[in-house]
C-alpha cells in the first residue's frame, strides 16, 4: 500500500509576528502597520531631500531590477506635495502601481509630510516606422538624399526580384 502525503501550508503566525513576508504576496505585519498609521507632519519638501530619499528607496529594490529601473527617474515636485513621475510605458506603470502605497507611505514618513502623493504619467512617443523591404529602405534613403532617385533613373537601376 502506498502512502500519500500532502503538504499543507498557510500563513504562519510566527512569521507574521516576525515581520516576514506572508504567502500569497501579503505585506508583512510591520509594513501593514506603517500603511495603516498616517503621518501628521507638514515639513516642506525640497527637490534635494526628495531626490535623496527617492534614491534611498530605490536602493532597497535590488531584488526587483525591472521595478528599480522604472524608478530611475526622480519625480517632479509640484506645489502641495504632488509628485509626478514620467514613465516610458504601461508596464512600468503597472509595476509602480503594485508598490505605490508602500512607496508613498515611506516618503511621507521619511520626509515628514502627509500631503505627499504620487501620480504617474506615461509618455507616448510616436512610433517610428521601420523599413523592411528594399523599396521601403530605398524610399527612406531618398528622403535623406534626393540625388539617389536621379541616379536610379539615370542608370536604369532596379531592385533584384
Amino acid at each position: 500500500m502506498r502512502k500519500i502525503s500532502y503538504e499543507i501550508s498557510g500563513p504562519s503566525i510566527k512569521s507574521a509576528m516576525e515581520g516576514k513576508e506572508m504567502p500569497g504576496g501579503k505585506e508583512p505585519v510591520d509594513e501593514q502597520h506603517e500603511l495603516l498609521n498616517p503621518v501628521n507632519g507638514e515639513e516642506p519638501v525640497t527637490e534635494q531631500n526628495l531626490s535623496e530619499k527617492w534614491v534611498q528607496f530605490t536602493e532597497t529594490l535590488s531584488d526587483r531590477p525591472s521595478l528599480k529601473s522604472s524608478l530611475e527617474r526622480i519625480p517632479v515636485l509640484l506645489p502641495g506635495g504632488k509628485l509626478v513621475l514620467t514613465l516610458d510605458n504601461l508596464l512600468q506603470e503597472e509595476l509602480i502601481r503594485e508598490i505605490k502605497p508602500r512607496l508613498v507611505n515611506w516618503l511621507r514618513r521619511e520626509l515628514n509630510n502627509s500631503s505627499i502623493d504620487l501620480v504617474t504619467q506615461v509618455i507616448h512617443e510616436p512610433t517610428r516606422k521601420v523599413a523592411y523591404t528594399d523599396s521601403e529602405k530605398f524610399d527612406e534613403m531618398v528622403g535623406k538624399n534626393a540625388n539617389l532617385a536621379l541616379m536610379k533613373q539615370k542608370f536604369n537601376l532596379d531592385f533584384d526580384t
